[in-house]
């Protein structure tokens, strides 16, 4: 990362709120079995996916980084 800033991911009722995402970074939001809900290419450095009530995988790609971190949805 290019600042301190660490990504954070904040649920929210029926969404999920992704804060200090890199510039040109790829987002992918996979559920538990393994299907990609969302894949997208990012440009800010903060996103909110509306999803369903559940559990899933965000992943975080760019140049610099791989992460990838679980979010629950209420």
């Amino acid at each position: 990362l290019e600042n301190n800033d660490e990504i954070t991911i904040v649920p929210k009722e029926n969404s999920i709120n992704i804060k200090n995402i890199p510039n040109n970074s790829l987002i992918k939001i996979f559920n538990l079995s393994g299907q990609i809900i969302y894949t997208q290419n990012v440009q800010t450095n903060e996103q909110t996916y509306h999803l369903q009530k559940g559990i899933y995988i965000v992943q975080i790609i760019n140049n610099n980084i791989n992460k990838t971190i679980k979010a629950i949805v209420k």
